[in-house]
Parts: C-alpha cells; sequence; structure tokens
C-alpha cells in the first residue's frame, strides 16, 4: 500500500514539473503595452475631456463606470463612428501609435437601466520589424511582422444600495488572435520563413461606483481589469493593465456642469501612465448641449495637453453627440492632430 502511494506521489511531482517546465518554456506574448486599451468611447465623454467616471449617464457608462446605467431614462442603443483626421503628417504616421489603427467603427452598446450588452474591439494592427546585426562578419538580416486583433465582449449590471450609493460591474470574454511571420537572411542567403497563428482568451472585471453627496455633487470610482488575464495557446499568459480612475461632477447651475478625474493605468511592460483630466458642459434650451474639456499627463506642459471639445443634440431620448479632440503627436513634434468623431444613441 505504502509502495502505491509512492508511485503515485512521484508520478504526481514528475507531471507537476513536465507541465512547469512547458509553461515556462513559452515566450512572453509580442503585444504592445496598449494592446488592451482600446479607444476611448462616446463623443460626449471624450468631449469632455475624458472626466466622466461621475457623470456617467449615457449608453457609453459601461466603458466609464457601468454604475451610471442605473441613470438611463429607457432602453439605448449606441455606437461612435470615428470618421476624420485632420494634419500634415502622412496616415501612416497619425495612427502608427493606437491599437486600431485608425478603424472608424469600434463598438456597439445595447443598454437598459439594469445592465447592458457590449462589444468593441480593443486591438486591430500590424508591426512590421526589421533587424540588421554582424556577427563574425556575417550580416544577419531580420524581417518579423506582427498581427494583432483582440475583441471585448461584455455583460454589465447594476444596482442601487441606498439613495446615496450605485454600483456597477462588467464581466467581460476577450477573443484575441495574434500572427507572427519571421523571414531571416544571413549574407544573400536566405532561410526558411516561419510563422505562427496563435489564439487567445481572457476574462476581466470592472467595477465601479457612484455616491451622491449632494443632489448637485457625485462622486464616482472604477476599477478596470480588476482582474483581468488573457491567456494565448503559445504564450505566457498575460495580465491586462489594472486601472484605476476617480472623479468627481458639480452642478454649478442648473445648466453647467464641471467635472474633473483622475487615472492610473498600470501596465506591466511600462511605466504607469497618470492622467488628468477636466470637462465642462453648457445646456442651451434643453436639447443641445456645449462641451470642452482637456486632459493630460501633465497639464503645465501644453504639448501634453490633449484639448476637446463638442456640441450634442437631445429630442426625446434620440441623441447625436460630435466631439473633437486636438494634440500633438509626441512631446518633441510640432505636428498637431485634429480627430473628429460621432455618436449616435436611439432607444429600443
Amino acid at each position: 500500500m505504502r509502495k502505491k502511494i509512492l508511485i503515485n506521489f512521484c508520478l504526481l511531482v514528475f507531471l507537476s514539473q513536465s507541465y512547469s517546465m512547458v509553461v515556462f518554456a513559452k515566450e512572453k506574448p509580442p503585444t504592445q503595452y496598449y494592446a488592451y486599451d482600446g479607444m476611448d468611447i462616446g463623443a460626449r465623454p471624450i468631449a469632455l475631456g475624458g472626466a466622466f467616471v461621475a457623470v456617467s449617464d449615457t449608453a457609453d457608462a459601461p466603458f466609464w463606470n457601468p454604475a451610471g446605467l442605473y441613470n438611463l431614462k429607457s432602453n439605448s442603443l449606441s455606437f461612435m463612428l470615428n470618421f476624420s483626421y485632420q494634419s500634415s503628417l502622412l496616415w501612416e504616421e497619425v495612427i502608427a501609435n493606437e491599437p486600431l489603427r485608425g478603424k472608424r467603427f469600434s463598438h456597439l452598446v445595447f443598454a437598459s437601466p439594469q445592465g447592458a450588452i457590449s462589444w468593441r474591439e480593443l486591438s486591430n494592427y500590424t508591426e512590421y520589424n526589421y533587424f540588421q546585426e554582424v556577427i563574425d562578419g556575417d550580416r544577419h538580416e531580420t524581417w518579423k511582422d506582427i498581427e494583432v486583433k483582440i475583441s471585448q465582449y461584455m455583460f454589465s449590471v447594476c444596482k442601487s444600495y441606498s439613495a446615496s450609493l450605485i454600483g456597477g460591474i462588467n464581466m467581460s470574454y476577450l477573443s484575441g488572435r495574434m500572427a507572427v511571420s519571421e523571414k531571416n537572411k544571413v549574407n544573400d542567403l536566405w532561410g526558411e520563413a516561419e510563422q505562427n497563428i496563435s489564439d487567445g482568451s481572457g476574462l476581466s472585471f470592472d467595477w465601479g461606483f457612484i455616491y451622491v453627496i449632494r443632489k448637485f455633487f457625485h462622486g464616482g470610482i472604477m476599477f478596470q481589469n480588476f482582474p483581468g488575464y488573457m491567456f494565448w495557446d503559445d504564450y505566457k499568459t498575460e495580465q491586462l493593465p489594472l486601472v484605476v480612475r476617480m472623479g468627481f461632477a458639480m452642478k454649478m447651475t442648473d445648466l453647467l456642469t464641471f467635472s474633473w478625474d483622475y487615472e492610473d493605468r498600470m501596465y506591466e511592460k511600462t511605466s504607469d501612465k497618470k492622467i488628468y483630466h477636466v470637462g465642462l458642459e453648457q445646456i442651451i434650451m434643453d436639447t443641445v448641449f456645449l462641451r470642452g474639456g482637456m486632459n493630460g499627463e501633465n497639464l503645465n506642459q501644453a504639448r501634453q495637453i490633449t484639448y476637446t471639445a463638442g456640441i450634442g443634440f437631445k429630442k426625446e431620448e434620440y441623441v447625436v453627440d460630435l466631439a473633437m479632440k486636438r494634440y500633438h503627436l509626441s512631446v518633441t513634434s510640432d505636428e498637431v492632430i485634429n480627430n473628429f468623431l460621432c455618436s449616435l444613441s436611439v432607444p429600443f
């Protein structure tokens, strides 16, 4: 009996060690640090500089704070079109560091005051890499192309715990595919091309809360990807960036609202990004809304600031929002980019 137990124990240890060797033998996935960021959703929150965690009262609420779904008056379908970039730069330069590489249509939301179902693309890009080095007098050249596509399917629910506290949660399934193609050349001799396609599945949770401090003053907080993981077939498991966003919204008058957010994006592959958001919304005739805002890691440095503006039209539960973002390509560049977006929300 003891001999049988010892044999089984040794077999279990051997299998565990074998599995661990396979897991640790996998490489890290060659995704960019921003592969799970997607793009900001909704022309209204974008026009407010992204200061929306405590406002969050549109069908796009799941992406900013799912607790805000409780503020909807009816069922709503929402989507956004990223329809224009204006810059003297080439198109490839403008979209080079965006996870969607300039895609026009990125999400779709079916929302109600009790919850929502939504889809959005997080990444859809291809990288072209070239490396060259000399080893023992031989010139080694490598061409490596990486294509990444990741989509997110989200189910959201919200609940009012009291007259002043509302909570919400997003449960997301991620589906991804990564294709890697590599060609090598030594002097003038080509090696055999290598290709690999890896599928990935992920799971993440977001937690959001809105606290009504006063009728004219709301606070909000959201924890995104807490936790969140992506499991690739041929690569190591990847932890999604933890995002913490907190802020407040204050009605300065019945027609004027000021909002402020602080955002901390914690990445595994690069340093954290701390972003400040400020927004202002003025209501005109109950059907027209004027908006402005800005955001950036340092609001004292003009080239690190994204300026935003927009206008909204509302008739019953039909809403059309337009937004513009104006920013520098980088902190060292004089080139300015103007990005125009449009969101539509219709009842159903």
